[in-house]
């Protein structure tokens, strides 16, 4: 079994103009290996955020699986009735 380690950083920009921004990022580690690394850097502009999600994702993916993440209320939920 392979061991994942996701590291989730963020940072921050505070600009008197603008007012600042913020980025987030991280890195995913398999097996004391790096397969993905977004450092984040944040600025006025043009920031380009990685969320948990993303992170997650990545991380299976890597270890070749597909993730779906479906939103469903519980209303429509068609799951197994005892």
């Amino acid at each position: 079994m392979s061991k994942v380690v996701i590291q989730v950083m963020s940072d921050w920009n505070d600009c008197e103009q603008c007012g600042g921004g913020s980025e987030d990022g991280g890195v995913i580690i398999i097996d004391n290996e790096v397969v993905f690394e977004h450092i984040p850097q944040a600025s006025c502009f043009g920031n380009k955020s990685v969320s948990d999600y993303d992170l997650l994702r990545l991380a299976v993916e890597k270890l070749g699986h597909t993730l779906e993440i479906e939103y469903v209320s519980f209303n429509e939920y068609e799951g197994d009735e005892d």
